[in-house]
């Protein structure tokens, strides 16, 4: 999918200029776009009325929450109360219901956000008539079907920043953000750097390259194309680092370390390791390498229990049949799922796909290139890429389900246990 851009349409700074408060230009005699440029009158100006408020509605991994942090910091690139902002983190398939509440909300938000969310016609037909459709921005890089998107879409697989790698919703939205008068807000280049840093590793995490390039993370001799600087081999060495990170921390504790990185962090190619040795964030390196060891014994442990199974269905949906014909590996994992689906299929080339259930979550993932596991993941109502997706089990047939699975494991042990056993054993 190309990218739908959105560059003629409102950017922050217009939607600033664009509400033309007299309570600030009146009692200043200045224009709203000098507030943008001068950071004394822009600090001046604020009285007890924001200039920005903001909605951002957004996935909840760890590219979803990377958007979000972009917005926590522009928010923190403001004067005290000068923005607001309302962030929403949510499954995809709530967003049609969110966007709705949203939009009935509509005139208490200025900008509303949308990152890393599939987008499909539901969503599309929400905003299409609505009279404030301009006020809601979309950045996402999942495959989309939809044709004739508005041009408030950011819809692309590529990356804005490297012809031949793909996006992720972070990246994405970091190039809007960075293209607006607001960044210049901005004057310390370091900080910068380590907000651009931020963003790299994230989509090294998020498309899978710091996993599809490892040999050359760990031998940076073998790239002998040279398409890999340092930097980029150094985010993606980070990338599960940071994710490891992700699931350590609760989730407004690691908003506010990323944050404190960007803004003041020592060393920007080390996000979890950028602090003095007396800072209050200095156990977190050691922390990080005991997790990694442990989600190593982890994912060997899952692959161990994967289970191959025939996956043949004809399913009807939409007047159309889809026919189904692939050797799944199937296993129960709570975390490192694309690890162990990758490891896996790597290592048992005659499996087509890997599906991981967490809870009521079914991730699956593939490295053939005949095989979309996206459109695989559209049957069940969900979405993807190309070689990871997943759908959602409604929690009422998931609750019906473990039943059933608990009652087979219970048959299971029945079965194992040895006719000679006695109770007292």
């Amino acid at each position: 999918s190309e990218i739908c851009s959105a560059h003629e349409d409102p950017t922050i700074s217009d939607k600033i200029i664009d509400k033309e408060r007299e309570w600030y230009i009146m009692n200043n005699n200045i224009t709203a776009s000098q507030l943008l440029t001068d950071r004394k009158a822009f600090d001046d100006t604020i009285e007890s009325k924001p200039l920005l408020r903001m909605k951002h509605i957004s996935h909840l991994d760890l590219d979803g929450y990377g958007a979000t942090i972009l917005s926590l910091i522009l928010q923190k690139i403001f004067p005290d109360n000068a923005m607001t902002l309302e962030i929403s983190n949510i499954i995809p398939n709530r967003l049609s219901v969110e966007l709705k509440e949203t939009l009935e909300h509509i005139d208490d938000y200025d900008l509303v956000i949308i990152t890393d969310l599939s987008i499909n016609q539901t969503i599309v037909d929400i905003l299409k008539d609505h009279p404030s459709a301009n006020k809601v921005r979309i950045f996402d890089h999942h495959i989309c079907e939809v044709t004739d998107l508005p041009e408030n879409f950011v819809i692309s697989t590529k990356s804005p920043f490297y012809s031949d790698k793909l996006s992720c919703a972070t990246e994405l939205y970091f190039d809007f953000i960075k293209n607006d008068k607001v960044y210049g807000l901005i004057h310390d280049i370091n900080v910068r750097e380590r907000i651009k840093y931020f963003v790299e590793v994230v989509r090294a995490y998020d498309t899978f390259d710091f996993w599809k390039y490892k040999d050359i993370v760990e031998n940076p001799e073998l790239d002998e194309e040279k398409r890999f600087s340092n930097y980029l081999i150094h985010a993606m060495k980070e990338a599960p680092r940071l994710n490891t990170l992700f699931h350590i921390l609760d989730r407004e504790e690691f908003q506010q370390y990323i944050i404190a990185y960007s803004l003041e962090g020592a060393n920007y190619l080390t996000i979890a390791n950028s602090f003095d040795k007396n800072d209050k964030y200095n156990w977190i390196d050691k922390v990080i390498g005991l997790e990694e060891n442990k989600n190593k014994k982890y994912v060997e442990s899952a692959i161990r229990r994967i289970v191959k199974c025939p996956f043949k269905y004809d399913v009807y949906k939409e007047e159309k049949i889809y026919h189904m014909d692939y050797l799944f590996g199937v296993v129960f994992a709570e975390k490192s799922s694309p690890i162990i689906a990758n490891t896996y299929l790597e290592r048992n080339p005659d499996v087509d796909v890997c599906a991981v259930i967490s809870n009521n979550q079914v991730s699956i993932y593939s490295i053939k290139k005949n095989i979309d596991v996206s459109a695989i993941a559209k049957v069940f109502n969900g979405g993807g890429h190309a070689d990871a997706a997943g759908f959602s089990i409604p929690y009422l047939n998931a609750s019906v389900y473990n039943q059933m699975h608990f009652q087979r494991i219970v048959e299971c042990a029945g079965n194992l246990i040895p006719e000679d056993n006695n109770e007292e054993e």
